[in-house]
């Protein structure tokens, strides 16, 4: 059996306590590495053993765990901080997590510096824009005239609910692994605006918001929509995912 590639997926961290959802008590006193299972289901599923990234406290132990890696996924989360793109906060900007900015972004530099493929999905497409000196809408639905079709559903919805379709834009990587349209689902609220540096666009919704972006190598990509939820039900994100993993050096495979 070929050997799986490792591909790291950096946790959140908490501090503080947690609610229990199984026995409903209140953990205090406590600090936490959270990740959602999806992610690291998604990169198995996909072909590739999945290895969860914490916080450390230096760079080493970053370097240590980068240098047994063959790739990295940036997994969604809360804002990006408004100063991290040099804006100001405005209106309808979320809750953020510096410490998880900092820690991701770290990551990010070291990622490129040793040229791992690198694949973003939501927060994660959109740090690697900021990564490249990108800006992003901090808040698509204060501006309806522009962005006039829903990215986020009100009440309770899954990660296999298809939101709208996405139109892949001709001659990038997406395209010739996924087509040219593919059914997505959208919890998104924030939005890539100015393009970073030697990046370009791969994908865009009826409205025109940006959906994904790529290097110009293919080696770093970045989707708004959440693959590693659809990716057992729709082919497209199972052949994204799966592209991703064999770029990694491992065997992928697709959805039936």
């Amino acid at each position: 059996m070929p050997a799986r590639a490792l591909i790291g997926v950096p946790a959140g961290y908490r501090r503080g306590g947690l609610l229990d959802p199984e026995g409903g008590t209140y953990m205090a006193g406590n600090n936490w590495v959270l990740l959602l299972a999806d992610y690291t289901r998604a990169v198995e599923f996909a072909g590739g053993a999945p290895v969860v990234i914490p916080k450390f406290d230096d760079d080493a132990s970053f370097e240590a765990v980068l240098s047994s890696l063959s790739g990295i996924v940036f997994p969604g989360g809360p804002d990006i901080a408004a100063w991290r793109f040099g804006r100001e906060v405005c209106n309808g900007h979320g809750a953020i997590d510096q410490l998880r900015d900092e820690m991701e972004l770290k990551l990010m530099q070291m990622a490129i510096a040793r040229d791992l493929p690198i694949f973003g999905i939501c927060r994660g497409a959109q740090l690697i824009n900021v990564a490249f000196g990108g800006t992003l809408h901090q808040d698509i639905k204060q501006n309806t005239e522009k962005f006039f079709i829903a990215h986020s559903l009100p009440g309770p919805m899954t990660r296999q609910t298809i939101v709208h379709t996405v139109e892949t834009v001709a001659g990038t990587r997406l395209r010739s692994i996924a087509g040219e349209k593919i059914r997505v689902n959208s919890f998104h609220h924030q939005a890539i605006d100015r393009l970073g540096d030697g990046l370009v666009v791969s994908a865009l919704a009826p409205d025109g918001c940006v959906e994904a972006i790529e290097s110009k190598s293919g080696r770093i990509m970045g989707i708004q929509w959440h693959a590693e939820g659809l990716c057992e039900v729709e082919k497209s994100s199972a052949d994204i995912l799966r592209a991703f993993v064999a770029e990694c050096g491992g065997q992928g495979r697709s959805c039936s």
